[in-house]
């Protein structure tokens, strides 16, 4: 599965050369971002965190906005939700793969993952 979405992530990203936006900023066009890149910073969350932690704290995300009338919530609000749950030493996992608009910074923690 990580390699699929390394694999989509680096092609899209190749394929898009532009400055690359960080997940959290991900807008129209920026697949390549939101399913390969996206797909790896919530599974290795929830590797991290524990999935049962992370399902915990986007379902009271779903049902707060649940209903919402405009102004819709963002990925900001989301990462506040992860940053105000998730223990301390998650907060430079969530910055690395969320805010950070470089593959490396999320790169560094893939390492005892098997990965081709």
């Amino acid at each position: 599965f990580l390699g699929i979405q390394k694999n989509r992530y680096l092609a899209g990203r190749a394929q898009a050369g532009q400055h690359e936006r960080a997940l959290a900023d991900a807008g129209e066009g920026d697949e390549y971002l939101v399913y390969g890149k996206g797909a790896i910073a919530f599974y290795l969350l929830a590797d991290k965190w524990g999935e049962a932690n992370l399902n915990r704290v986007l379902k009271a995300f779903l049902q707060h906005y649940s209903g919402q009338k405009p102004p819709y919530p963002k990925a900001v609000d989301l990462l506040e939700a992860l940053y105000r749950e998730a223990p301390s030493n998650l907060h430079p996992f969530i910055h690395d793969a969320f805010e950070s608009n470089d593959w490396h910074s999320l790169e560094k923690h893939l390492k005892g993952y098997p990965i081709p």
